[in-house]
């Protein structure tokens, strides 16, 4: 007799009537979750200012969206996608890798990440675009009705990122700034209002409106024959003061949308914030400068840095540095610097003039490494904002120290200027260093 192998039934082996099938497994198509989930919705942050900072009449809405990434598999690959047009990404892992994360559950994490053992340690985040801030409306906003027009009354001013109001904490706005047509054609404006308004364009009262009950009512003008280009607008918004009388003041909201189409559509829809510009003059913080030049004397990517720092005796100082006080580093930088010495010394690091890198916990992505010895020890690795005079390391008994700088395709800050002294092995480490 041979024997085989069969599935166990109800009653032991003995009740065995057919061969046993190979087992099958098959990857989890939903091992990772979905990043984040799709969604038409907006977070609408106020942008916070210093605190004991002098008043600024200007504040900013900030318009923000989240890329979501579907559920996928083990070793999936996805690109989170990109920023719609008219926003930039602001933070966030653009492409990222299932992989194994703790308690035997998936976790996504970013495309050539570093890892710990057979889980990995960093967790992707989720891809934030923000409306760029040459888009968007101004707000003057006033406390009571019938007070648009007294600037002693105006209780202040700042930039939104359309008309789409749904409430507000104030009676009466002015909404102005240009919005854009890129195409000759015949236009309907409108408006969804709780109260009353006016809309003009280009100082001509296109459509002016009061609402005949308690509840929202929208307004539609005559169709408009509008030029390709920009055109300034105004629109004044009040709480009607007789619907005080209907559902007292707190309950009445502050509605206020301005809607368009195109004259051969059926369907007024709300203007998107990418049609808007709040001005062409300057603003509080607006327009935000960016100068797109990064420092052009750049760290000399992928070599080995050596000039004056080999051979060195006690007594020796120089400073190594990357990017500058008034010009960022460079993306996707791997500098080294190698230090060495045929003394028995210490080498000592410290901050010299600014040190501010991309801070992110454990320094996972831009930062300073520093490594000892031939085989290049891990010391440690440095990141975030480090005063002047900061002591960063001490190394000693080793005839070798290696300076890393890392960075990343995202968020470049100043960089760094180090300074390394060498002293007599017998020097203690400096004192913010010293353990016991």
């Amino acid at each position: 007799d041979t024997g085989g192998w069969c599935p166990v039934g109800p009653r032991g082996p003995q009740s065995c009537q057919s061969s046993a099938e190979l087992l099958r497994c098959e990857s989890d198509p939903e091992y990772c979750p979905p990043l984040g989930s799709p969604s038409a919705d907006f977070d609408l942050p106020l942008r916070a200012f210093d605190a004991g900072a002098p008043p600024r009449q200007h504040q900013t809405t900030t318009l923000t969206t989240m890329l979501p990434v579907g559920a996928a598999p083990l070793g999936a690959v996805r690109h989170a996608g990109d920023c719609p047009a008219g926003f930039r990404r602001v933070w966030g892992d653009a492409d990222v890798v299932c992989a194994h994360g703790p308690q035997g559950r998936g976790v996504w994490q970013p495309v050539d990440s570093e890892t710990d053992g057979l889980v990995d340690a960093v967790v992707a985040e989720r891809v934030v675009c923000e409306l760029d801030q040459a888009f968007g409306v101004r707000r003057t906003y006033f406390g009571g009705a019938g007070r648009l027009y007294d600037p002693d009354e105006s209780l202040g001013q700042d930039v939104v990122p359309n008309v789409d109001q749904s409430n507000s904490d104030y009676d009466a706005a002015r909404f102005e700034g240009f919005f854009r047509i890129h195409q000759d054609g015949d236009y309907v404006l409108g408006v969804d209002v709780v109260g009353k308004f006016l809309l003009s364009v280009a100082e001509d009262v296109v459509l002016a409106g009061r609402m005949r009950n308690a509840g929202p009512e929208t307004f539609e003008a005559a169709p408009v024959r509008l030029l390709a280009g920009l055109h300034p607008f105004e629109l004044q918004y009040e709480l009607d003061p007789t619907l005080r009388d209907i559902q007292g003041t707190d309950l009445v909201p502050r509605r206020i949308r301005l809607l368009w189409r195109d004259a051969s559509a059926s369907t007024l829809e709300v203007v998107p914030p990418t049609t808007f510009y709040h001005t062409f003059q300057d603003l509080d913080g607006f327009p935000r400068r960016v100068d797109m030049v990064n420092d052009p004397h750049m760290c000399a990517y992928g070599s080995v840095n050596t000039t004056g720092t080999q051979d060195l005796k006690i007594n020796d100082t120089g400073v190594i540095f990357d990017g500058s006080s008034d010009r960022r580093y460079n993306q996707d930088m791997v500098c080294r610097w190698e230090l060495s010495t045929r003394q028995d010394i210490r080498f000592n690091l410290y901050v010299e003039e600014f040190f501010d890198i991309q801070y992110t916990p454990g320094c996972i992505a831009d930062r300073v490494e520093v490594r000892k010895g031939a085989d290049e020890e891990f010391e440690g690795s440095y990141c975030g904002t480090l005063r002047n005079g900061t002591a960063i390391a001490s190394v000693v008994g080793m005839s070798k120290l290696t300076i890393k700088f890392v960075s990343d395709s995202e968020i470049e800050q100043n960089g760094f200027r180090i300074r390394y002294e060498i002293v007599d092995r017998g020097e203690p480490p400096p004192e913010a260093l010293r353990v016991g």
